[in-house]
């Protein structure tokens, strides 16, 4: 429910949230907005749950995760838009590269420091990550207030009847289908992430408990995904450029369907950084 209910949510706003990011004249006000909304759960979340009665505990921490990602994904219509308007189309692929190596790099590094400080006691280990992450979302979105992004022609934030609504709803599906590569694009990443996400949740939880690994060992698993990615970015580029991104992304997806069979072979808790390892060589491509 932690990893279901939250995400379920935060997907079935998406729509809601890009209508509103077209209506507003000021789309950083809704960041802003959704910004602090995440940054504040983070401080929720790490203190809440042990000032209510132990069988209210549970529910707390996934009503704070729903706040968390209804919040994070408020401001991503919008963010998205402006992104592409400031990031000029002939240096996106470079742009977004060297992005991706920063965050998988400051991933890397953050990832390590939090399984040192899991060695504290509980739960002042996760209170004191969750007030970090606080601290650090907070510097973030100061920084974001620091951009300048030009507001939207009025035309984009006037108010359409509801009949127009009706209209331009009934033109969007019919578009969408009548693009049958787009609809058939949509239905496969549909099923990938049924397939995904129906065993992706169980790892940490298998783990832990079925091969006796720890919330700090965990962390060090992550951290060689996140490590494997880093290594991988210049890898992918050129295989990209020569045999095209759907024969790349097909024979890397080969790989990312293995990883629930090699977790059910792994012998030990430590066959898990080769596991991660792999995943995150595979799986980068894919994102």
């Amino acid at each position: 429910m932690l990893n279901a209910f939250p995400a379920l949510l935060g997907n079935i706003l998406q729509i809601p949230y890009g209508i509103l990011g077209e209506k507003v004249k000021d789309r950083r006000k809704i960041i802003i907005i959704g910004s602090i909304l995440n940054r504040f759960s983070w401080i929720l979340m790490g203190f809440i749950p042990f000032m209510v009665p132990s069988e209210l505990r549970v529910p707390i921490v996934i009503l704070i995760a729903t706040l968390r990602v209804v919040g994070g994904n408020l401001g991503v219509p919008a963010w998205t838009s402006i992104q592409a308007e400031l990031i000029p189309r002939e240096i996106r692929g470079n742009y977004y590269s060297n992005r991706n190596m920063i965050l998988n790099i400051s991933g890397l590094i953050a990832t390590l420091i939090a399984g040192k400080l899991l060695k504290i006691a509980f739960p002042y280990n996760y209170q004191i990550l969750f007030v970090i992450a606080f601290i650090l979302g907070i510097c973030s979105l100061i920084s974001f207030t620091k951009i300048k992004i030009d507001q939207l022609p009025k035309e984009h934030t006037q108010k359409v009847s509801d009949e127009k609504k009706v209209i331009r709803i009934k033109n969007f599906m019919q578009t969408i289908r009548s693009n049958k590569t787009f609809s058939n694009y949509c239905l496969s990443t549909v099923i990938w992430n049924i397939g995904v996400t129906l065993v992706s949740p169980l790892i940490s939880i298998y783990f832990i408990k079925d091969l006796t690994g720890t919330a700090e060992y965990w962390a060090y698993i992550q951290a060689a995904g996140t490590a494997a990615g880093i290594l991988c970015q210049k890898f992918w580029g050129p295989l990209v450029d020569e045999f095209g991104q759907k024969n790349v992304m097909s024979k890397s997806g080969i790989g990312v369907v293995l990883i629930p069979f090699l977790w059910f072979i792994a012998p030990n808790n430590v066959f898990g950084l080769l596991i991660n390892f792999w995943g995150g060589l595979c799986g980068e491509v894919i994102i």
